[in-house]
């Protein structure tokens, strides 16, 4: 009896060590990806006349949210990084996708952009972003806060600042939500973009 309690001994240890790696494998959750959308075709304005074309980008990011993790606020002085909760591609393209889209519903547009597809259409005028703040506070809402200016290729200095600010509820409190709150962060920038685009009419 004792020679087949020391053959079970190891048998015992193994097994014990495969449930605990198992159990530490199934413990980690599993990352979560998620993307921006852009406005519908019922917002679709009149056809805006121009005879250019119209690049949305460069769009610079401060560090604390050029990555791919989800960023929110949990106090005045205190930002998460959701490390299961990402972008399904960087924030910086899914921004200039968004807000290229939207232009082109909006003012009903072909000839609009997304910053990198320069090569295959040379644009007259190009909007430049600068972000600050984008991200869920801790009051539940989400904020977008930016420095903006539409320029005219090759003339840099004439272009006017504008800034942005644009705070919205999450509706669901969860990170689908704040995905969702964000892209309507974007939308509403967006409106204020085409009717500053429409007004002054640079093209």
């Amino acid at each position: 009896m004792q020679s087949e309690n020391r053959g079970l001994r190891p048998s015992i240890l193994t097994l014990a060590a495969l449930l605990l790696i198992t159990g530490c494998m199934t413990s980690s959750p599993a990352v979560q990806y998620y993307t921006m959308t852009p406005l519908t075709r019922d917002e679709q304005g009149p056809v805006w006349e121009n005879d250019g074309v119209l690049a949305v980008g460069p769009i610079t990011l401060p560090e604390i949210l050029d990555r791919p993790h989800m960023v929110t606020q949990s106090g005045d002085n205190r930002l998460v990084f959701a490390e299961t909760h990402r972008w399904a591609g960087s924030l910086q393209a899914e921004i200039t996708r968004v807000l290229a889209d939207n232009l082109s519903i909006l003012l009903n547009s072909d000839e609009i952009i997304a910053h990198g597809e320069e090569a295959l259409t040379p644009p007259s005028h190009r909007i430049i972003i600068n972000v600050q703040r984008f991200y869920a506070q801790a009051n539940g809402d989400v904020v977008l806060d930016l420095l903006w200016t539409l320029r005219e290729e090759g003339h840099e200095q004439s272009s006017v600042l504008n800034k942005s600010t644009i705070r919205l509820p999450v509706e669901y409190q969860d990170y689908a939500g704040i995905a969702a709150a964000q892209s309507a962060a974007l939308g509403e920038l967006s409106r204020e973009m085409a009717a500053y685009i429409r007004r002054n009419s640079p093209l």
